[in-house]
């Protein structure tokens, strides 16, 4: 799940340098037909190489633009499809430590009702566990979470 979050960040990064670059691209070729038609620029050959260049690299920055966007948002998709399996996880892990603490004081007190309580527990934490593993997202624990308070 980390390593899909920094994918994510690095994609949007990119996206933004080049973004920048394309940015500054336009406002010099801008500039420099400004000039030229201001006659501070001589309109030599070169001068028009150098703009026609700077044009393609503004196109080529347009089309990876494109490809940074449709890779981070499927950065953006798995990871919030890890996150809902890590969701999912974290109660499992919640449920079997009160599933344990319930169990050692059923050990120490002997009250069979708090084992049927802690077992009962246990196998919640377990339906969570594997719900997280399989990344079976039908158990959707919103509402426990917002009765929680996370």
């Amino acid at each position: 799940m980390q390593r899909r979050q920094a994918l994510l960040t690095d994609s949007w990064n990119q996206y933004q340098a080049k973004r920048l670059r394309q940015f500054e691209l336009d406002l010099e070729v801008q500039r420099a037909e400004a000039l030229t038609r201001d006659g501070v620029l001589k309109a030599t050959p070169e001068n028009r190489a150098l703009m026609e260049a700077w044009r393609n690299d503004i196109e080529r920055y347009r089309t990876e633009l494109k490809e940074l966007t449709e890779t981070a948002n499927g950065h953006q998709a798995e990871y919030e499809r890890l996150n809902g399996a890590d969701d999912l996880l974290d109660f499992a892990s919640s449920f079997l430590s009160l599933a344990l603490a319930l169990l050692a004081v059923a050990a120490l007190t002997r009250i069979r009702w708090l084992l049927g309580l802690a077992a009962g527990i246990s196998l919640v934490g377990l339906a969570f566990g594997l719900s997280g593993f399989a990344s079976f997202q039908a158990i959707r624990p919103e509402w426990l979470s917002k009765l929680l308070g996370a």
